[in-house]
């Protein structure tokens, strides 16, 4: 007997899932099938796409989901905001996706211990003259 393992990620189908209790995206699919939503589609898989991007609904622990896997893999090694939404934006969209990459990446912990500071130092602290008059 020859068996075959297929692998394949469930995150596609959560996504397929929540696409249909987002209010926002089951009116973009009942526009689709009436011809009123230009550069989007309902893909062979079931899955709305906007010019084949899956649409990803507004549900924070999916999407959550999607940017801690592609900013924590060990072949992406922590890209910043500016690379980490161009490899996102080539498999997914959704509403506002570049500013909650952003907010992401800024909040990330490494980040924020490396960012350095771009200001020279203060110096030591000058005494302010004392008044003559008031």
């Amino acid at each position: 007997m020859l068996y075959t393992l297929e692998a394949q990620s469930t995150l596609i189908e959560e996504i397929r899932l929540a696409q249909t209790t987002d209010p926002k995206l089951e009116r973009i699919r009942k526009e689709i099938l009436v011809g009123k939503a230009p550069g989007f589609v309902i893909h062979e898989d079931g899955t709305i796409r906007f010019h084949n991007r899956v649409c990803v609904p507004a549900v924070e622990a999916l999407k959550k989901k999607i940017l801690d896997e592609g900013h924590n893999t060990p072949h992406s090694v922590h890209p910043g905001g500016a690379k980490l939404y161009k490899d996102l934006k080539q498999t997914f969209w959704w509403s506002n996706m570049k500013q909650e990459v952003a907010d992401y990446v800024a909040k990330y912990l490494t980040y924020q211990r490396v960012k350095i500071e771009h200001q020279r130092p203060a110096g030591l602290l000058q005494p302010l003259d004392v008044p003559e008059w008031k």
